[in-house]
Formats: structure tokens, sequence, C-alpha cells
């Protein structure tokens, strides 16, 4: 398991597919399609960091995304466990 803070430059599709490519020791592009699974534009959008944030925001997103469970939460942190 890893847990990886969205960096300011990158949005929270890049950093999903960066931390599942981590965790499962291959290249980002030997990964399956992200669109296969969520709507990355979407993603992003919920999750945007160019936005003011309520207080107490607690939004949590969870998927299965190649060979592990994803779970992005509104404190911009993204957590990434294998399913194998």
């Amino acid at each position: 398991m890893i847990n990886r803070e969205i960096r300011p430059a990158e949005s929270v599709s890049e950093a999903v597919v960066q931390a599942v490519s981590t965790l499962e020791g291959c290249h980002p592009r030997a990964l399956p399609s992200l669109y296969g699974v969520v709507n990355p534009d979407a993603l992003n959008t919920l999750f945007r960091q160019d936005t003011e944030r309520e207080s107490g925001r607690t939004d949590l997103v969870s998927f299965r995304f190649s060979d592990s469970l994803v779970t992005v939460s509104a404190d911009e942190c993204i957590r990434v466990e294998s399913t194998r």
C-alpha cells in the first residue's frame, strides 16, 4: 500500500496513474487506460486543487484500476492498495 499527495503541478488523474505505476512497479504507459474505469476529467473536476474548498469537506472516491484499489480523498491524498 502507498499513500501519495497530489502535487500542485499535476492533475488528480495524473497522480493516480503515477501512484498505481509505482505500486505495481511498471511504467505508467504499461497500465490500462484510466478511461476504462473512471472519467479522468470528472475526477479532476471533483478534486480540483485551484478551487476553494468548503470547510470540513469529506469527498471520497474509490475505484479499481489495473491490479489496485485507488481511493482519492478531499485532502488531496491518494491511497493505492494491491488487489492481488
